[in-house]
């Protein structure tokens, strides 16, 4: 993207362009950012074992820690630009051949194919040329039906939403570490609360072995508002 393209002067197209390749710069930030948040020395996470006698159990914990606030507002930086060179680029098709002028033109992203999704539909892509519209509509999340929560489309605009209306989006993050146990005696609690603790038979103790490669995962997302998106997505 050339520094010396004045943006006033350049096609609507390119500022969806312009946004787009600003999204880009922040994701390498924000790529960036989460090595060397996951690279840091001490590293980022313990592991600690423990015999509870009394209980009879052995007690793996893992203990993560609070991913850097940055790491939202880059992510949160990075959605806001992509959601954004979508409606630049619906703006943009209203000045193209068969369209017809509209400062209120915007990319719509519908969930559920019904009235109200078909009257937004067209509203918001008044004045954007018929070949235009259709290639929109067929890009449309409802077409997975109940999968739509699925589409990257629809994780694009709910991220975005919840960014720009209610929180920062960082959900806490993951880790997973492989264990081997024998099969006759699975763990009696994996974590499942999120507590990180994973409780054995004590007599299952020599038998258990733990891998020292982690995988962190840096996820993204409100699980109250249904969605969980991790960097790598």
């Amino acid at each position: 993207m050339s520094p010396y393209i004045d943006p006033n002067s350049a096609p609507g197209y390119f500022h969806a362009g312009f946004k787009v390749g600003w999204a880009k710069h922040h994701l390498r930030l924000l790529d960036k950012e989460i090595g060397d948040f996951l690279g840091s020395d001490p590293k980022p996470y313990t592991v600690t074992f423990q015999d509870d006698l009394e209980a009879g159990e052995y007690i793996i914990k893992f203990d993560l820690a609070p991913a850097p606030l940055t790491l939202a507002l880059m992510a949160g930086d990075f959605v806001a630009c992509l959601r954004g060179s979508l409606d630049h680029l619906a703006s943009a098709l209203t000045l193209r051949p068969g369209g017809s002028p509209n400062d209120r033109a915007s990319f719509p992203i519908i969930p559920i194919n019904n009235s109200n999704g078909r009257k937004s539909f067209n509203l918001a892509l008044h004045g954007v040329p018929a070949a235009a519209i259709e290639i929109i509509r067929s890009l449309q999340p409802y077409h997975a039906g109940d999968a739509y929560v699925s589409s990257k489309l629809w994780r694009l605009h709910r991220l975005w939403n919840i960014d720009k209306h209610r929180r920062i989006p960082l959900h806490p993050a993951g880790i997973n570490l492989q264990l081997t146990h024998p099969a006759e005696m699975p763990p009696l609690s994996t974590g499942a609360d999120n507590s990180g603790v994973v409780r054995f038979p004590l007599a299952a103790k020599p038998y258990i072995h733990v891998k020292p490669t982690m995988e962190i995962t840096i996820n993204f997302g409100d699980a109250n508002e249904g969605i969980i998106v991790p960097f790598k997505e």
